[in-house]
């Protein structure tokens, strides 16, 4: 979606990103710290499995950045 110019909610576990997130003003990101010890500049936490920095983002988070999003382009044009 972001590479066609789309606006984006975008959900991050343990990746980084400020290395993988989708370029623009358009976009929000979400991201939660990563309570198991994983540094974006070392290697993966395989050591990790539940990804609990995945889950601690809810439900009403991901929809409130969709409704904030969606409420800023309805009142562009």
């Amino acid at each position: 979606a972001a590479a066609l110019g789309r606006p984006t909610v975008a959900i991050y576990g343990p990746s980084d990103p400020v290395r993988v997130a989708p370029v623009g003003q358009a976009h929000v990101v979400l991201k939660k710290p990563c309570v198991c010890g994983w540094e974006p500049k070392l290697h993966f936490n395989r050591h990790c499995p539940d990804v609990p920095c995945l889950g601690a983002i809810t439900v009403g988070e991901v929809a409130a950045a969709a409704m904030t999003m969606l409420a800023s382009r309805s009142t562009v044009g």
